[in-house]
């Protein structure tokens, strides 16, 4: 994307970066169709990420979920650096993937955005999040209901307060937030529904933005209670695996 990105964009298809654009797309696998027109702040995303060394860092964090997961299967990933804008809304962006998009099995994207700074927290944690999502889907297919859903993601981002460098404290749901995911999830826990899936996941201030009903849940409070359920389960978050140097 770099070797792209600085190359001139004017001249439309005709433009220096089209070329190379085009025949990377069509000849490389784990990169997909990105705009071989975005502007500056593209490149200095891609170029952020490249001095952070994001490949390297994320293969390291997959490398420790994979440990321990004890899964004897690969994993693929791609750093995908996104853009919003008139193609891409950020949130149903994030939406789309974490509920009801459709994964090949072994693969995964660690998406970052452009005109957001990357830091190796957050490449870390999403890296450490797709990875167990690969490993999820490898073995018990596609996450389509509501329940399968939170399973899913709670275990992702508890497996990455465990693996990532330097975990960040997880912050658990309210008592009033808890027993609102529970309730939700008590009468559409078997929905395939993205927008009821949504709204417990990221809570009612993303539903009424993406103009789905509302279930009296808080910001995102359906991934704290999922995240909280996987540690107390699964002990997740209690004993950090060995770091990679």
């Amino acid at each position: 994307m770099a070797e792209v990105y600085r190359l001139p964009r004017e001249g439309g298809r005709d433009a220096p970066r089209f070329g190379p654009y085009t025949a990377a797309a069509a000849a490389t696998w784990g990169l997909p169709f990105y705009n071989p027109m975005a502007g500056d702040h593209a490149l200095v995303a891609v170029e952020t990420l490249l001095a952070m060394d994001a490949e390297r860092l994320t293969q390291e964090c997959a490398e420790r979920v994979v440990a321990v997961a004890a899964f004897d299967g690969t994993v693929d990933l791609a750093v995908i650096v996104a853009s919003a804008g008139m193609w891409t809304d950020r949130v149903a962006t994030e939406v789309n993937y974490r509920t009801v998009e459709t994964r090949k099995p072994g693969y995964g994207m660690v998406y970052q955005w452009t005109r957001e700074t990357p830091t190796r927290e957050g490449l870390e944690r999403e890296a450490c999040a797709e990875t167990l999502r690969v490993i999820w889907t490898s073995l018990h297919g596609p996450a389509r209901t509501m329940q399968e859903v939170l399973h899913r993601e709670g275990l992702a981002y508890a497996m990455a307060a465990r693996c990532m460098t330097d975990p960040v404290p997880v912050e658990r749901p309210s008592p009033d937030d808890s027993a609102a995911v529970e309730g939700a999830l008590e009468v559409l826990g078997a929905s395939e529904d993205a927008g009821e899936i949504a709204a417990v996941l990221f809570g009612d201030a993303v539903a009424e933005q993406m103009g789905w009903a509302t279930l009296g849940i808080g910001d995102r409070a359906g991934y704290r209670w999922a995240i909280a359920r996987a540690i107390d389960l699964q002990h997740l978050a209690t004993t950090p695996v060995a770091r990679a140097s």
